[in-house]
């Protein structure tokens, strides 16, 4: 249409118009979806074969340093980084995140990259390194995948793999996508003492 958004576009179709294109775009969607499938699954596949045995970068000065330490992932949601190290009124407003960021590695440029499925997208993002889909949450949409996940690579590393969530087993579906990405255990609401 040209238009920049939605009051824009309807002010140049008019309501009538606004409303048959946005009908036209919710039924072609999916008949176009195959077709765009296709061509982003051709893509990625030379992509990926230009780079077919080409060695992978080399490692950085810090490979290995930590080896056969434990790993903490804490992910936090709803949280904003810039509340960690301030103060109101000479308290701080995290001092137990606080404690733990000054012995941690911590990421402080990390940005939401969720669509639909913002917790489930967001653990995606964080454990397996992928972006979400663009409709649905990833882990409803694909829990049959077989994902290459941080705990699956800490698990042939002989780490055991542990997931605290104080949720229902199933939400997000972290019950059945859990062992997937290589979580040994799952612990939920249903583990935690009253």
């Amino acid at each position: 249409s040209g238009a920049d958004g939605p009051i824009e576009e309807a002010a140049a179709r008019g309501v009538a118009g606004y409303h048959v294109a946005g009908a036209l775009r919710t039924v072609s969607g999916p008949l176009r979806r195959p077709v765009r499938r296709a061509r982003a699954l051709a893509s990625v596949r030379a992509w990926l074969a230009e780079r077919r045995g080409h060695p992978g970068p080399a490692p950085g000065p810090l490979a290995g340093a930590a080896w056969g330490e434990s790993l903490i992932v804490l992910q936090v949601e709803s949280h904003q980084a810039a509340a960690v190290g301030r103060t109101v009124s000479g308290s701080p407003v995290t001092p137990a995140l606080d404690a733990l960021a000054r012995e941690s590695v911590s990421f402080d440029r990390v940005f939401e990259q969720t669509g639909q499925g913002t917790t489930a997208d967001a653990d995606l993002l964080a454990q397996c390194s992928l972006y979400p889909s663009r409709e649905g949450a990833a882990y409803f949409r694909y829990y049959g995948n077989t994902f290459a996940c941080l705990p699956a690579l800490l698990k042939r590393a002989g780490y055991a793999t542990v997931a605290y969530q104080g949720v229902e087993p199933e939400f997000w579906n972290l019950d059945v996508v859990y062992p997937r990405i290589g979580i040994d255990r799952y612990v939920n609401r249903t583990g935690f003492a009253p």
